[in-house]
């Protein structure tokens, strides 16, 4: 996380987690990125990406449900 966003990019949170900071203008390659997380990731703010990773993840289950 350190290589990627920098120590003034994040923090800790509570269990061990890390809350990460950042601007990124290209919400699909911020949506592949957070892919790479599997179950481990949780999106916090804003709402709207939330709601489109959501929305991504539902059509990638609709496209692969054969």
């Amino acid at each position: 996380v350190i290589d990627i966003f920098g120590k003034e990019n994040y923090e800790k949170g509570e269990n061990d987690s890390i809350i990460v900071t950042f601007h990124c203008s290209d919400k699909e390659w911020l949506i592949h990125f957070i892919l790479g997380f599997g179950l481990n990731v949780k999106i916090i703010h804003p709402i709207e990406l939330k709601e489109e990773y959501l929305q991504y993840l539902k059509n990638l289950i609709i496209l692969n449900d054969c």
